[in-house]
């Protein structure tokens, strides 16, 4: 490859990463063509990308767009290694690997990197089990609005009582 090539490729790496919301590096060694078609094709409808380059490259465009720890990427730059750049939601591209990964038994998570914070093979797989951005929401909501029903009840009870006995009140006179 020429110089120009390798800094082309690790100028559009470095502008993927500062856009990505998060980045895992994983081993797509013996997975077939066909595999990462499908595989690519999934993610495509997660907004995300998989992308293949040289290890070298990688760790210049991770050096460029400043990541943390970009010098203790090294372990994780070990093989053949394919680069998942998550824009739009952090979690759900990641799931859909680690779910492609358990049916086909790759590619193998290495490493990634959440925003600018590294993260080991462990934390990756564990983001990983985290619910969906909406469920995530939807718990917060509800978590929210919880105590303002009970409030409005708590509220509302006296009035209630009162309404109750007025009512007792005009079946009695009414009998």
């Amino acid at each position: 490859m020429k110089t120009q090539q390798k800094k082309d490729i690790v100028k559009g790496l470095t502008e993927k990463m500062l856009r990505a919301k998060s980045i895992v590096f994983s081993d797509y060694l013996g997975l077939k063509v066909l595999q990462m078609q499908q595989l690519r094709e999934k993610l495509t409808l997660l907004d995300a990308e998989l992308s293949i380059s040289k290890n070298t490259l990688i760790k210049r465009a991770v050096n460029e767009a400043k990541l943390e720890n970009g010098e203790k990427i090294d372990p994780v730059l070990q093989g053949p290694t394919a680069v998942l750049l998550s824009y739009k939601d952090e979690v759900a591209a990641l799931k859909q690997l680690v779910t492609f990964a358990k049916e086909n038994e790759l590619p193998k998570v290495k490493g990634g990197y959440l925003g600018t914070t590294l993260l080991t093979e462990e934390e990756v797989k564990n983001l990983s089990t985290l619910p969906s951005r909406e469920v995530l929401l939807g718990k917060f909501v509800g978590g929210l609005s919880s105590p303002l029903y009970g409030l409005v009840n708590a509220l509302s009870w006296e009035p209630k009582r009162l309404v109750w006995t007025l009512h007792r009140i005009a079946q009695t006179k009414k009998a």
